[in-house]
């Protein structure tokens, strides 16, 4: 696996690849599973969901979008669009991504999250909020780099799952997109506080969290061994 070219591609959806590699739309779905064994067997990556295992490698069963909202002006094309005082959040396709342009940022805060129930409960004004949806593709990544480049003084935060998949999806983010991203509410404390909402690790959780011990998160990642918990965001 090269990173850096992978990091390159397009997104594809599931069928068009289809139609490309076997000249019928739907072939791929028959051996789709054991495509997704054979690529969880050999790759370094440690995927939770079949569909990440997929989209990983930039194959997407539907177009992708990045949900945006605060205080914003963004142009697509030739349209300019005032998020504030528009005053709701708004999604951006991938191919709106690679058109779109940042005119404006009103604030010194971005805020990403993993959830989507999260990112629309989410209100403080103080930030520009974006929903990735788990894993991030190059174009997302590409958005926060536009934000990034526009004022190099704005400070960014992800908000994501106290699990093992939480923490791995923080540790790509960092690792992709080049940015000094800091946790948000992903600490003990957090945990400690929401104590009511823990839920039990699975073998799989275990095995995960194991692998990230020994790193940024190292203190949060023993908590939830020795502790047996996780906690999900909407808690």
């Amino acid at each position: 696996k090269n990173s850096d070219f992978s990091n390159k591609l397009k997104d594809i959806l599931k069928r068009n690849f289809s139609k490309k590699i076997f000249n019928d739309s739907k072939k791929f779905e028959k051996i789709e599973h054991k495509v997704i064994r054979l690529l969880k067997e050999f790759s370094e990556e440690d995927f939770e969901d079949n569909d990440d295992v997929l989209a990983f490698y930039h194959i997407v069963k539907t177009p992708t979008f990045a949900y945006i909202k605060g205080d914003l002006e963004i142009r697509v094309k030739n349209q300019v669009i005032n998020l504030t005082q528009y005053g709701h959040e708004i999604a951006l396709s991938s191919n709106a991504l690679l058109d779109l342009k940042v005119i404006n940022v009103h604030k010194n805060k971005v805020m990403t999250i993993e959830n989507l129930t999260t990112f629309v409960s989410f209100d403080d004004p103080e930030y520009i909020a974006i929903y990735l949806g788990g894993f991030h593709n190059s174009v997302k990544r590409d958005l926060l780099r536009k934000l990034f480049e526009f004022n190099d003084t704005i400070e960014f935060f992800h908000f994501g799952d106290i699990d093992a998949g939480g923490l791995m999806i923080f540790e790509d983010l960092v690792d992709k997109t080049g940015i000094h991203f800091m946790p948000c509410r992903m600490d003990v404390n957090t945990l400690v506080e929401y104590k009511r909402y823990w839920m039990r690790l699975t073998e799989n959780d275990k095995k995960r969290l194991n692998k990230l011990i020994n790193g940024r998160f190292k203190e949060l990642v023993k908590f939830m061994l020795l502790n047996n918990c996780k906690l999900e965001q909407e808690a």
